[in-house]
């Protein structure tokens, strides 16, 4: 009867009823023997936190899903958690199947073969509950768990690659109850038909055929794993989730008393630092010894202020039953019936009308608490208030911490002086009758010539030649020891999403900002394999260039430090033209035929002109070539094909001028 070992067995080389791949075996027992310590210890990698942790943080950001797939980071942790990592550069197809009506069985997710895909647009129902699967905690513990789960078993295959397919398999086995199942269950069938030696060319006979080949030599009744065995996994499972949430809960707690103990400590060091001012800041002659002098004369002013703001505040209680007085006043005046009556109401009017301006004029006055003298505010040499004045209303002093010295007279002085009789002279003057005159004329007949003509025959030449042999270059070459290099003192050193922007070593690189350029063969720099293609950065010298490589490495390293090794190449999409003598400046066209391909590109095509100079030139292609290589052969030809000389015999034309041609027959390619 086949159990776990058995099916370890076939996925390891061996088959049903025979040996297994001894070696391979071994290493499956020992890694199952330890397999909650290898997982503890994978799920605490610092490269693993760190995933987690930016996924958790740029998900709560996006906006639609275009943004999520944009974001290779973010789109790399979600498909490995349906292990679909290796669609990372179908992001068309990932959007298509994210924004999929889960419901609608013809939609797109829904009608294609492998189910993995399925269940991850289910996952996310981005249709019904937007981000919202992704961004909860509950349902963002189970995205992180898968995410764990697979890329746990794909570091395991590092060691051999049959210990996690045997881990897929022995995960998944029980989920198929039947052979036309399993063989409907992409991963499970490749495992299987490779293990039995099918060839994958079975697929194009029909079920039955398949299901009869395939159960020939396996039964997946047998392979089902006992429930005890599954119940130990799905245990093992349950405690690995508990334990990683109890982690989490303790991280986050961690970092909230570590960021309330690091604001606490900053408050602590701005207490001291203040403190130690404070000799400085009470002794008149510290800090504030040339300020006494301001504050003092401003203490009188704010005096003043406060008196001024008191008379008017008792100014407008007072002022307010005079008016309605006059009011009614004035209301009775139309309804009076007797000149006495008018002439009473009148005098009335007059001796309540007449308090207005003494009360204006009398109680906008304040005791100055230094010299116990009224002030009357409104009168503009400041006086005493007039005999027989209303009740009067004493300033509140404001209580001030004096300093030893004292004011002169009148500290503060204004500059001023009076300025002459009308000071001020506008130019102005008065113009004649219509002045103004508007030139005009009336034209004779047809008054219009358009310059026109007939061209002698074949009248166009577009530039055109054959080049040397092997006359394209694509950029690329062997790489000094060590070429990448890492300092935190560098300008820059990360991107705003924190990946690390790296110096990258090519002497006479000959690149610009926003060339392409593909590295191969360098060894792990700072705790990363950083072989890949990239697009450049910037550049610093003509021997550095900066590469964003898009990956957090971490803290860069507080001394210069370089890697790499001593065996990478590089390769880029420049391509220099040797072309003696051409025609082209940057910015033109140039257009080539007849080229063999050179370092796997195709380069019959047309290309912008750049960094021309007087025997070569360079342009781009889309991504950089396989290998670095000259040719393109003996027979390559380039048409200048924004370039056309027009043979035309007393033209009248400069430059500058626009030309209209009609009746013309293609050249070169060009109409």
């Amino acid at each position: 009867m086949l159990n776990g070992a058995a099916a370890l067995g076939i996925l390891s080389g061996g088959s049903p009823g025979g040996g297994s791949n001894l070696s391979a075996l071994n290493l499956f027992r020992q890694i199952n023997k330890n397999e909650a310590k290898l997982r503890e210890n994978y799920f605490n990698r610092k490269d693993v936190q760190q995933s987690i942790e930016t996924f958790k943080t740029k998900i709560s950001k996006f906006e639609d899903i275009d943004a999520l797939v944009k974001d290779r980071k973010s789109l790399q942790f979600l498909l490995s958690s349906f292990d679909l990592d290796s669609e990372i550069n179908n992001a068309g197809k990932i959007k298509a199947i994210l924004k999929s009506d889960i419901n609608d069985q013809n939609s797109f997710a829904n009608r294609l073969n492998d189910k993995r895909f399925a269940e991850l647009a289910n996952f996310v129902d981005f249709k019904e509950k937007g981000f919202k699967n992704l961004r909860t905690a509950s349902s963002q513990q189970k995205l992180i768990d898968k995410f764990l789960q697979n890329t746990f078993e794909k570091d395991l295959s590092g060691q051999n690659p049959d210990i996690a397919k045997a881990f897929h398999f022995l995960r998944n086995i029980n989920n198929v109850s039947t052979t036309s199942s399993l063989l409907g269950t992409l991963q499970l069938r490749e495992i299987v038909t490779t293990a039995l030696r099918l060839p994958q060319e079975i697929a194009r006979q029909s079920i039955d055929k398949q299901i009869s080949m395939v159960e020939a030599k396996f039964d997946v009744k047998k392979a089902v794993i006992s429930d005890q065995s599954s119940g130990i996994s799905n245990f093992r499972q349950s405690r690995f989730e508990d334990d990683i949430q109890a982690i989490e809960i303790a991280k986050s707690q961690a970092i909230s008393a570590e960021n309330a103990l690091s604001s606490l400590d900053r408050r602590l060091q701005n207490a001291r630092e203040r403190l130690k001012l404070l000799p400085e800041i009470s002794s008149p002659d510290g800090f504030n010894a040339n300020r006494i002098p301001i504050h003092q004369t401003a203490v009188k002013q704010l005096s003043e202020i406060n008196g001024v703001t008191a008379a008017a505040r008792s100014a407008i209680e007072e002022l307010d039953p005079i008016l309605k007085g006059l009011d009614e006043r004035a209301k009775k005046i139309l309804e009076v019936e007797t000149q006495d009556d008018l002439d009473n109401l009148k005098a009335g009017f007059a001796e309540e009308a007449a308090k207005i301006s003494d009360l204006i004029y009398h109680t906008a006055r304040f005791r100055d608490p230094d010299t116990n003298t009224n002030i009357n505010l409104f009168k503009p040499s400041g006086g005493v208030v007039d005999a027989g004045s209303p009740n009067s209303y004493t300033a509140a002093r404001i209580n001030y911490a004096y300093q030893d010295g004292t004011l002169d007279n009148n500290p503060i002085t204004t500059l001023s002086g009076p300025l002459g009789a009308n000071p001020y002279t506008v130019q102005s003057g008065t113009l004649g009758s219509n002045p103004y005159t508007v030139q005009s004329g009336t034209l004779g007949s047809n008054p219009y010539t358009v310059q026109s003509g007939t061209l002698g025959s074949n009248p166009f030449t577009v530039e055109n030649s054959t080049l040397g042999s092997n006359p394209f270059t694509i950029k690329g070459g062997d790489l000094v020891v060590n070429p990448w290099r890492w300092f935190a003192n560098h300008t820059p050193n990360r991107d705003s999403d924190n990946t690390a922007i790296l110096k990258f070593r090519i002497p006479d690189h000959g690149l610009q900002a926003g060339d392409k350029i593909t590295v191969a063969g360098t060894t792990n720099a700072f705790g990363a394999d950083l072989n890949g293609t990239y697009t450049v950065h910037s550049v610093r010298t003509s021997d550095v260039i900066y590469i964003d490589v898009g990956v957090d490495l971490g803290s860069p390293p507080a001394t210069h430090e370089s890697a790499g090794g001593n065996s990478g190449t590089f390769v880029t999409n420049r391509v220099q033209v040797n072309h003696a003598g051409h025609p082209f400046s940057d910015g033109d066209t140039a257009t080539f035929s007849g080229a063999s391909s050179v370092g796997g590109q195709s380069l019959n095509s047309s290309f912008t002109v750049q960094n021309q100079s007087t025997n070569a030139y360079e342009f781009l292609l889309g991504s950089p070539g396989s290998a670095a290589a000259t040719g393109g052969g003996g027979s390559v030809t380039v048409n200048a094909s924004n370039q056309v000389t027009v043979a035309h015999t007393g033209h009248p034309f400069d430059n500058g001028d626009t030309v209209t041609f009609s009746g013309g027959s293609s050249v070169g390619g060009v109409s």
